[in-house]
């Protein structure tokens, strides 16, 4: 059983320590694969540890992308627009 735990905190510092979209999808896939394979063996324990973990590597995704988000939205360059004609407020 502490060898169970030990893995369960390893996966929810890894999920913390991530900070690429990537990172944490890896973990989410490795964890519905155990989930599932859980679910065939009937062990009802490590299938809800590793739904807790898919789920926590499910919010650190989103919240992820929420920050990559409102950073692309702040470091786009304003671009002036093109045309033939200047702006007569230049």
């Amino acid at each position: 059983m502490t060898a169970e735990l030990a893995r369960y905190d390893a996966m929810c510092r890894a999920i913390d320590e991530a900070y690429q979209i990537d990172e944490v999808k890896d973990i989410r896939d490795k964890a519905l694969a155990l989930e599932v394979y859980s679910r065939q063996a009937k062990n009802i324990e490590a299938e809800r540890r590793a739904c807790e973990i898919r789920l926590r590597a499910e919010r650190k995704a989103g919240k992820l992308r929420r920050q990559e988000e409102k950073s692309k939205g702040a470091a786009a360059p304003s671009v002036p627009p093109q045309g033939g004609e200047a702006s007569p407020y230049e």
